[in-house]
């Protein structure tokens, strides 16, 4: 599995909304904005790279499956 770090800057009014969505869906931040992500990812399917990168196939093998994954709801939060 590959884990990778993301920050996100947001003012303060959005970081409070954020936060009193987590409150009210249960979950912690992290994890609402996953969820959004993963509406995402169900709503427009598997992208492919950017043209100019190098193309491992293993791995692309690897992103396809996981957008079925996500699509067909498999994948938790």
């Amino acid at each position: 599995m590959r884990d990778r770090v993301l920050s996100i800057r947001l003012t303060p009014e959005e970081y409070e909304w954020l936060r009193r969505r987590a409150y009210w869906e249960g979950c912690s931040m992290a994890a609402l904005v996953r969820k959004e992500i993963h509406q995402r990812i169900a709503e427009e399917g598997y992208l492919r790279p950017p043209d100019d990168e190098p193309q491992d196939f293993g791995y692309e093998k690897e992103m396809m499956q996981f957008v079925l994954a996500v699509q067909n709801g498999e994948l938790s939060y």
